[in-house]
């Protein structure tokens, strides 16, 4: 300091790991705690937020590095962001507690989280502030089958299709990028179908399923069997 005395900078504040709030919130779920598991996501969010506007601050102001040797200096407050893994943890405990319109709520927070860094350190050693970039998350093949199984528990068939018309897009859409389907995404898609009642559009959903070399299932035939039997009636 200005009196020549040294002063020892606090060290580090330590976070659980990403994986490790992770892990906690598929037992929360799990267990049919979604609540508190929304608790724990909301507390993530928060740090992190924190956690961007401190370190930005940290590197505006000139003190990312040491003056006098150059390298660099490690954040203070540095809590693990939410990442892909994070939302589709919570959406498909969500989804599976009969709570489908948490998990679209989830997926438009997913959507606008751009506030928040998305580096991890690497070997115990935390990237130079200076790098440290703001990314969006990229959806996977398995979000986007959480997300049109969402869909699918509401009967929103016209939001399933949407979904899959977006994946199979060579630009993608507005949530979510070009992405393959599997099986699963087919299935989830017929299932939409059949809890919105819609024979005709089930049974079109499973000639495209064809058309894509994709080979059904017992639960494909089920879900399509199921809408049949509640056309014809009793």
């Amino acid at each position: 300091d200005e009196r020549g005395n040294v002063v020892v900078a606090p060290p580090p504040l330590i976070f659980p790991s990403v994986r490790e709030c992770n892990a906690a919130l598929a037992t929360l779920g799990d267990a049919g705690e979604l609540l508190r598991a929304l608790r724990l996501f909301g507390k993530m969010r928060k740090a992190a937020s924190l956690a961007s506007i401190l370190n930005a601050n940290f590197v505006s102001s000139g003190k990312s590095s040491n003056t006098s040797t150059g390298t660099p200096r490690t954040p203070r407050f540095y809590p693990p962001a939410p990442t892909l893994v994070t939302y589709s943890t919570l959406m498909s405990r969500a989804v599976h507690l009969g709570k489908a319109r948490v998990a679209l709520r989830l997926w438009k927070l997913m959507k606008t989280q751009s506030e928040f860094f998305t580096n991890q350190p690497t070997n115990g050693r935390w990237p130079n502030p200076q790098t440290v970039s703001q990314l969006p998350i990229i959806p996977d093949v398995k979000a986007a089958n959480i997300l049109m199984n969402a869909y699918a528990k509401l009967g929103d068939y016209e939001s399933a299709l949407d979904l899959m018309g977006q994946m199979a897009s060579e630009n993608g859409g507005c949530d979510v990028p070009p992405i393959a389907p599997n099986l699963v995404t087919w299935n989830t898609l017929v299932d939409a179908c059949h809890r919105a009642d819609d024979l005709s559009a089930a049974l079109d959903v499973f000639d495209a399923l064809k058309s894509a070399k994709v080979r059904p299932d017992a639960r494909t035939y089920t879900s399509l069997i199921s809408t049949v039997a509640r056309r014809s009636g009793p």
